[in-house]
């Protein structure tokens, strides 16, 4: 009993770090600042407000997107305009979806570690101060409500490898259709549902069939008629509509080594990354690591970015070490998003050779098995005591750069 009381106030002194760190970013970073393409999305909500239908597809530069966050947004202004809030406004949205995929984070933690408490804590700071999730706190960008959705559908799965209620399958079908109505780079984790369900154990074959069918069926009722209209009625060629007007700036050749290289002395050296900015060094998996920590753009004190990213390296390495235990729970769900989400950004950058298709927000929830795998390993091992002290460095340093990139 006070173990579950000292683990129930630890995760709400988490909850309550994350959500102040959030809305202090939030408040201190206006929606222009460390955003991706703010004009396009600020049109997209400005046209469903003013005119009340979807735009075209070929409209605006982000106008070929899935319109859920969008009309949310554009309710949001209607209802609030009495209230003289302006576009700004929406960043409220954003503080409220960051801070409920926190809870989600958090959620997801108590299922891995159910039984390590120390686990599901370290995995809780990593979620509360990790960059790549505060920063969605401040932007207006459909990316934050996609994340809190895939939060969402990785939990009800995880929950689902352990009951085999149906109501999980169903709920996780549900939200993945809400998420394709987002995003379409939630279709990456269509798989991962159908494999949650395929290699279940101790249920029928029936019953198997039974739950696939439903799955597919109902993510086809919520969100088929977006992609009817794109693909077939507008005959839009590609889920991705603005990939023919990429700028030639942010192109780069097609090279193999840019697939398969991964130097970690590069990565301190050059820590920071710039589209725009050349000479360039546009290796996948080195701004993966570079954009999830400090996008493309963000000002950060070059030596604490290099002191992040050897941290960060560390990390890897014990995600790799953890990834070997079988006694994660969810172990094959967790591996089989990791592998999808990396597969379907690897093809996204080799269909278009592009600096901005190979960065951290398309593939955001491959945080959640990389977390889990290395603190699995830093608190399952006879050397855990040196691990955990890895963890929490990196949990200070993601912190100490959290508050740099505040204005």
């Amino acid at each position: 009993m006070q173990s579950h009381r000292l683990r129930s106030a630890g995760l709400l002194t988490i909850v309550a770090l994350g959500a102040l760190l959030r809305m202090f970013y939030a408040v201190r970073t206006p929606y222009w600042v460390h955003a991706y393409d703010w004009q396009g999305h600020h049109q997209y909500i400005r046209f469903l407000f003013e005119n009340g239908h979807l735009p075209a597809a070929t409209f605006g530069w982000e106008t070929f997107q899935p319109p859920l966050y969008y009309v949310l947004c554009a309710l949001w202004m209607k209802y609030t305009a009495l209230l003289g809030f302006g576009y700004g406004s929406l960043q409220i949205i954003s503080i409220a979806m960051s801070i409920m995929t926190l809870i989600t984070g958090l959620w997801i933690g108590t299922i891995i570690f159910q039984k390590n408490d120390t686990g599901a804590l370290l995995f809780g700071l990593l979620i509360a101060v990790f960059p790549g999730l505060i920063v969605l706190s401040s932007q207006i960008t459909n990316d934050g409500l996609l994340t809190l959705f895939l939060f969402l559908v990785i939990g009800l799965l995880l929950r689902w490898n352990e009951s085999k209620r149906t109501g999980d399958i169903m709920a996780a079908s549900a939200v993945l259709g809400l998420a394709l109505l987002t995003k379409s780079t939630a279709l990456l984790l269509i798989p991962v549902l159908l494999l949650s369900i395929l290699t279940a154990t101790n249920i029928s074959r029936k019953r198997r069939a039974a739950l696939m069918a439903g799955a597919i069926i109902l993510i086809m009722i919520i969100a088929g008629w977006f992609f009817v209209l794109r693909l077939g009625i507008e005959r839009q060629t590609s889920i991705v509509g603005n990939e023919s007007g990429t700028h030639e700036s942010v192109t780069v050749p097609l090279v193999l080594r840019d697939f398969v290289t991964f130097n970690p002395i590069m990565v301190m050296l050059f820590p920071l990354t710039d589209d725009l900015t050349t000479p360039r060094r546009e290796i996948l998996f080195e701004h993966l690591l570079k954009t999830a920590h400090f996008g493309h753009h963000y000002v950060v004190p070059k030596r604490l970015a290099s002191v992040l990213l050897l941290t960060g390296c560390f990390m890897l390495v014990m995600m790799l070490i953890g990834v070997r235990s079988k006694h994660v729970l969810g172990r094959m769900m967790l591996l089989s998003m990791c592998a999808v989400l990396i597969i379907g950004i690897v093809l996204h950058r080799f269909h278009t050779p592009s600096v901005a298709n190979e960065d951290f927000r398309f593939i955001v929830p491959v945080i959640i098995p990389i977390f889990a795998f290395a603190v699995h390993a830093a608190t399952e091992s006879r050397k855990k005591y040196g691990r955990i002290a890895l963890v929490g460095t990196y949990a200070s340093l993601c912190f100490a750069v959290v508050l740099t990139l505040v204005h």
